[in-house]
């Protein structure tokens, strides 16, 4: 198994082909892991448009649309459901899962994320194995979130995930 040489080549609520091309001038963040023995080189687990250890406050108007792009729901003052402590609080479950189940097919989720910010569901719509389902439903009921705001009220909203691993 290829623990620490995995490229995460993610298709995500963030990175697709048509986000490319709508933000051309993006700049790509990575998500590192840890060095192998005998390297100081820690390889590349995952890409995206947007800083994995970044709220969405703090994310630049081009990145918050970036973000926003991927809900089709959304109204004007409205704002998705986003990880406190940035993406990599999601990425990094996902990213360990793989390492230790070995899946390296895409992946395929949705995280219900209630008003306080907490995750009440995770639905995964790829075919996985029982182990990894309750992994990665474990990782990521212990994500804290800010929650959804729509027209300013705290609410339910379903945030979607999508991986591939290589």
């Amino acid at each position: 198994m290829k623990t620490l040489n995995i490229l995460v080549v993610a298709t995500t609520i963030l990175l697709s082909a048509n986000a490319a091309h709508a933000y051309p001038h993006s700049k790509l963040y990575t998500l590192k892991g840890e060095a192998k023995a005998g390297t100081l080189i820690p390889p590349v687990e995952a890409t995206s448009n947007v800083p994995f250890n970044k709220r969405f406050n703090a994310l630049t108007t081009e990145q918050q649309d970036q973000v926003r792009a991927k809900f089709d729901t959304l109204g004007e003052n409205d704002t998705p459901p986003y990880p406190i402590s940035g993406l990599q609080a999601v990425y990094k479950p996902l990213i360990n899962a793989n390492k230790t189940y070995g899946y390296n097919r895409p992946l395929k989720l949705t995280v219900t994320v209630d008003k306080q910010g907490d995750v009440s569901n995770v639905d995964i719509h790829s075919d996985v194995n029982s182990r990894l389902t309750a992994y990665v439903e474990r990782s990521l009921r212990r994500t804290k979130f800010e929650p959804a705001m729509c027209n300013g009220i705290a609410c339910e909203m379903n945030f979607p995930v999508d991986i591939a691993f290589n």
